[in-house]
This record gives structure tokens, C-alpha cells and sequence, in this order.
């Protein structure tokens, strides 16, 4: 679990990302910085996986935006799928939605508009 300090950097890159799009500031190179830094430390942490996803996506590096992305929809769906939901007809019908997402990728920038605060 991220601590108080790591909780603090993340709302400081979440802040640079606002930036850079109310104000044309390109704060997206220190907020992914950041990001990845907490991302290796958390690899499970699904706001700091779509965030990173979401700079990514906006410094124009949209495949690893998007891996980012299926990364932190994957652990949601370990963490939705335990316990008494661990059942082989949920894993199919969830792991075939998240094929048909990864299989879209190259419709587009899908990061930046799927991105769910």
C-alpha cells in the first residue's frame, strides 16, 4: 500500500497533468517521471498505472500508453475476480473484453479517451 509520501508525489504528478492541459504547459514529462518511479514501486496500484497510461498517451507514445492501460484494467479484474467471483465463466467472459480492448488499440488514442478519473 502507498504511503503517505507516495500518496503526495502521485496528487503532484496528477497536478502537472492538469496543468499541461489547462494551460499548454508541458508538465506531462515530470508527471510520468514520477509516475513510472511509482509504478515500479506499486506495480498493482491501478490509479498510478492509468495515470501513467494517460501521459503516455498525451507525450505521444500511445503503445506503451495503452499497455499501461490494459496493465491497470487487468488488475482490477484480479481483484474483482477472487474469492467467491473466481469462477472460470467470469474469467472468459472478462479476459475476452479485455482481448477485444487490446485489439482496438490501433483504432486510435484510446488512452487518453478511455481514461476514467
Amino acid at each position: 500500500m502507498p504511503n503517505l509520501k507516495d500518496w503526495s508525489e502521485f496528487i503532484d504528478a496528477r497536478i502537472l497533468q492538469e496543468r499541461s492541459v489547462s494551460s499548454n504547459q508541458k508538465a506531462d514529462d515530470r508527471a510520468l517521471t514520477i509516475l513510472n518511479k511509482l509504478c515500479d514501486a506499486y506495480p498493482a496500484q491501478t490509479e498510478f498505472l492509468k495515470s501513467r497510461a494517460w501521459s503516455l498517451s498525451v507525450l505521444g507514445k500511445e503503445e506503451d500508453a495503452a499497455s499501461s492501460l490494459i496493465e491497470a484494467m487487468y488488475t482490477d479484474l484480479t481483484k474483482r475476480l477472487s474469492g467467491e467471483n473466481d469462477k472460470a465463466e467470469n474469467w472468459i467472459n472478462e479476459l475476452e473484453k479485455l482481448k477485444k480492448t487490446i485489439d482496438s488499440t490501433s483504432a486510435g488514442k484510446i488512452c487518453t479517451s478511455t481514461m476514467a478519473w
